[in-house]
């Protein structure tokens, strides 16, 4: 399928593609080639990405603009594997589609020697 780019002049060079649709499916916030999926296209494509899955009182924070914290998170009982700097997304316990997308601020292991305590998820 082709994309088309449009542009957006501000502060910073920000390219969004669009299908022929004109839906939003990836952005690049800087104009550099970084490439990062869109919550739509996220939703026709839920498992392009892991997932974090938060408990529902914990999406109020999200929405006012707050990161993800490690306390939020539901962990199953296999435990995460994540490391630090990877683009994660974030559902809703009862809600299978992506809300939000980020990039990871520690590790599986930190976050456990951390006892579950700080922040996780840099919301994007």
């Amino acid at each position: 399928e082709d994309l088309s780019i449009v542009k957006i002049q501000g502060e910073t060079k920000t390219f969004i593609y669009v299908d022929q649709k004109k839906q939003p499916l990836f952005w690049d916030n800087q104009g550099r080639g970084d490439l990062i999926p869109t919550v739509y296209a996220l939703w026709e494509l839920p498992e392009f990405l892991p997932t974090f899955t938060i408990a529902p009182h914990t999406f109020a924070y999200l929405k006012k603009g707050a990161d993800l914290m490690l306390p939020g998170v539901v962990v199953p009982p296999t435990g995460l594997q994540f490391e630090s700097g990877e683009r994660w997304t974030v559902t809703c316990s009862g809600f299978p589609k992506p809300i939000a997308i980020g990039t990871t601020t520690t590790s599986w292991s930190q976050a456990v020697k951390d006892n579950f305590h700080g922040k996780c998820l840099s919301i994007i």
